[in-house]
This record gives C-alpha cells, structure tokens and sequence, in this order.
C-alpha cells in the first residue's frame, strides 16, 4: 500500500491524500482542508470500520453451521473490501439511516452470504436440531421411566403440560410433568398383564415354565394340555398362556395396541 498528497498547497483550498492498496481496487481519495482534518478522518473511519468488522465476527464465528443440504444452500464467497467500499462503509456507518445497509455490507463481505440468507439457514438449521433434539430426549425419558404408560393420550398431556409451563422438551421436564400429572391422577395407567391364576406345579411336575424379571413359574399348562373335548379338532392360538406370560411389560403392550386379535387372544385367556 502507498499513499501520496496530490495538492500540498492550502492556498488552493483543498488536500487530498491518496491511499492506494495496490491490489487491484481502485485508490481511495480523503479531502479536507488541512493536513491534520485529512488524517483525522482517516483516523476516525479506521477505527469505527475496525470496531464494526471486530463486532460482526465475533457474532457470525458463533452462528456458522455447515449446510448439508449443498444443493440448495446459497454459496458463501468471501471477498475483500476495496479501499472505496470501505472509506464508504466507514462514512455511512456514522448515518443512523445509512449504518443497517452498511453493516451488512461488511458482513456479507466477511462471511461471503447476504445476512438476510444467512438468518433464514440458520433458523432451519435450528428448528431441525431442536426437534431432532426433543426426540432424544422423550426417548430417554421412556427408557428411564419405565412406570410411564407410553400412549397417545399420555404423550399429549405431557407436551401439553409443558407448553403451559412454557418449559422446553428435556428428559427431565418430561419427568416433572409425569410426576404432577400421575399425581392428580391425569394419566392413563398401564394395562397389567393378564395374572395367573394356577398354582405353582409341585416338584418333579413336567408342566411348562417361564422366566419373568430372573424367576421360573409355572403356567399351570402341561405340555399336551388341551381345552377341546376328545375327538374334538381345535383352533391354535398364536400364542400360549407361557408366552404370554413370559413377555416383557414393552412387548406386551407393544401388542396390546398394535397386533390385530393380540387383546382379544388375552381376554379369552383371562376370562
């Protein structure tokens, strides 16, 4: 960079001092009537287009996110301000009409996309990892509350529970609305498991057993047990009483509300 004076005379009413970058853009030209009114606003022009510059980067370095959709992403091409942009920016940014469109100016400069485009990916990006994060935790939530009844119904209360409270979806706000709304007696329990009703077989007996939660029981079913009268063809159900018995609280619910002819196989047992 060189810079020169191209009238030194104050007789003729004017300086100019001339700031070339040498890179390419065209020389910057600062007027006044005196050497020290010239080097004062160059002063001034550099420290307000430095603080701003400063500011911007320090915000935008905090926001960045890297678009994965590059199809549709606008491309970021940084460039460098010429020495007439940046003399402009640094008079405008003082006019508090002119100081918005200069600020995004020198932003759109440093981060190579218009800031208007970069609020509007920014804010998809944040409502995709919101969500993706409020998944998260409503699953975490289930996995360490195994009491919690996962339906529909209950989902809903919880979410509706917590937009009242204006508290976000975290594991632990989940917990919270559970517990006041189990309290009063808000939500839907859980269907238990269809009990058995025969006594334990006794020692040496060949009936079938099933293990729940680490221990063996009988099913009070022997193998070749039959409800149909001799000579008598019977339909078989998909699942008997032992594995039904044997299934996990998840699984047995699972069916309870998803597998066509899984409750009413469960009420004909239970009857």
């Amino acid at each position: 960079m060189k810079r020169f004076w191209q009238n030194e005379d104050p007789a003729a009413g004017e300086l100019v001092l001339v700031v070339d970058p040498e890179d390419g853009s065209q020389p910057q030209h600062f007027r006044g009537a005196s050497k020290d009114e010239i080097f004062e606003k160059l002063a001034d022009a550099q420290v307000h287009l430095s603080a701003t510059l400063n500011q911007q980067k320090k915000i935008i370095s905090g926001l960045r996110k890297p678009d994965k959709a590059a199809a549709t992403a606008p491309v970021a091409k940084p460039r460098v301000l010429s020495a007439d942009e940046r003399f402009q920016i640094a008079q405008d940014i003082t006019d508090p009409a002119k100081a918005p469109d200069a600020i995004a100016k020198v932003v759109e400069a440093q981060i190579g996309i218009a800031p208007g485009k970069l609020a509007e990916k920014l804010n998809r990006e944040a409502v995709d990892e919101d969500a993706e994060a409020a998944v998260n935790e409503a699953r975490i939530f289930r996995e360490s509350t195994p009491e919690y009844y996962n339906s529909d119904a209950n989902n809903r209360k919880l979410l509706n529970f917590l937009k009242r409270e204006d508290l976000p979806i975290t594991r632990n706000n989940l917990a919270y609305a559970f517990e006041q709304l189990r309290a009063d007696g808000l939500l839907a329990e859980r269907p238990a498991p269809p009990p058995s009703t025969t006594p334990a077989a006794p020692p040496g007996d060949s009936r079938v057993s099933y293990r729940e939660r680490g221990e063996t029981r009988s099913t009070g079913f022997r193998e070749g047990d039959s409800s149909a009268a001799p000579g008598q063809r019977r339909s078989t159900p998909k699942y008997t009483r032992a594995q039904i018995e044997a299934m996990s609280t998840r699984d047995y619910q699972d069916k309870l509300e998803n597998e066509p002819g899984f409750r009413e196989l469960v009420d004909k047992m239970t009857a």
